[in-house]
């Protein structure tokens, strides 16, 4: 079995470009340490599956580096570029990309007869892979009578089954309904810890990045913002932009800082004076202010901050099951607030509260 302890991976100023157009990606870096779950989130477009393919080799990118374990497999400018059969990796494929005309466990197999693995081992190889999916008891099956999720898991199962030091998945979960992408987060999740290889998991989905990730990186426009542990990039981003799209129910206003201390400034914006959060380093060019609804304190007493304080009415009423969400109108502003109680009609006029340790001044540089 391959040393995992040493497989983690890095990218040095990727730069993959098409044809003659602008850059796919253009200048990403990052590492993950060995056994981490990394996860590439962005919008459609955003070239986060082009990253995952120059990691696997299936791109020459135009410039940049990538290290696997240590070992440069790319480097360009300097001619560097270990194909990909040669970089022992695991790879899903968002289609799954499985053999129709083979069983269950001939397409599982396949990775242990393409890189010439002792067929003495096979056997026991798929059965252990198929065990860790739960698939074990349909290793004779064909695949075209398997589920969406069968299939998925197959595919999982074809990835690890040479136990490969890292595995790349590329929005493996995209084609599933909501409630089996919920449960396969959940599988997907025990099954990387089993096996502790290092994983780069590609998606579009925020909830399924948040979920699965110790580590997130976030991508927009071929260019990574941010990376950061889950609920650091939710409550502390640094880009506007990257606030909105993780929190959609986020209300971001235009703030000019007014005077700054550590940890916090007084700003202004078209809602009133604020105090807020400020990060250590002061924050360059144009910013924004950021509150989250369910930060967002209702029928405030008259011990609240009066600077922290916003009269508005409601315009919007979503009812999400356990929580109701309000879209509030204030002097051209919207706001979103959650609660779990009711609190008003379309045109009822409310008061709030905006915490000052749950608003967060960011850049609108990225926005």
């Amino acid at each position: 079995m391959p040393d995992r302890r040493a497989h983690g991976l890095s990218v040095e100023n990727l730069v993959v470009r098409y044809d003659a157009g602008p850059p796919a990606v253009d200048g990403v870096s990052f590492s993950v340490s060995p056994g981490e779950l990394f996860v590439l989130v962005g919008p459609s477009g955003c070239g986060k599956s082009t990253v995952l393919r120059a990691l696997a080799g299936l791109v020459r990118p135009e410039r940049g580096v990538v290290a696997l374990g240590g070992k440069t497999v790319t480097q360009s400018p300097g001619g560097v570029f270990v194909p990909p059969s040669d970089r022992h990796l695991g790879l899903v494929f968002q289609s799954y990309a499985l053999w129709p005309q083979m069983t269950v466990g001939e397409n599982v197999r396949f990775p242990l007869e393409a890189r010439g693995a002792p067929k003495s081992a096979w056997a026991a190889q798929v059965v252990r892979a198929l065990e860790r999916v739960e698939l074990a008891a349909l290793a004779d099956r064909p695949v075209p009578s398997l589920s969406g999720g069968q299939q998925q898991r197959v595919a999982l199962a074809r990835a690890i089954v040479s136990d490969p030091p890292i595995v790349l998945l590329d929005e493996p979960l995209s084609n599933l309904d909501a409630e089996l992408r919920r449960q396969m987060r959940t599988e997907l999740r025990e099954i990387q810890r089993e096996v502790g290889a290092t994983m780069v998991h590609v998606t579009h989905d925020r909830e399924e990045a948040m979920e699965l990730g110790d580590r997130v990186g976030v991508m927009r426009d071929g260019r990574l913002l941010e990376v950061g542990a889950p609920e650091e990039l939710y409550r502390t981003p640094a880009h506007a932009w990257t606030a909105r799209f993780l929190g959609e129910t986020s209300a971001l206003v235009c703030a000019e800082v007014r005077s700054a201390g550590p940890g916090q400034a007084l700003v202004s914006t078209d809602l009133g004076v604020f105090r807020c959060r400020a990060p250590a380093v002061s924050v360059p060019g144009p910013s924004a202010m950021v509150i989250r609804a369910e930060d967002i304190v209702w029928s405030p007493d008259s011990s609240g901050d009066p600077e922290n304080l916003v009269e508005g009415r409601i315009s919007t009423v979503r009812f999400l099951g356990s929580r109701t969400l309000y879209g509030i109108e204030s002097v051209g502003v919207r706001l979103w607030a959650s609660s779990i109680v009711h609190r008003g009609e379309p045109g009822d006029s409310v008061s709030l509260r905006l915490p000052p340790e749950s608003c967060l001044l960011v850049r609108r540089d990225a926005d």
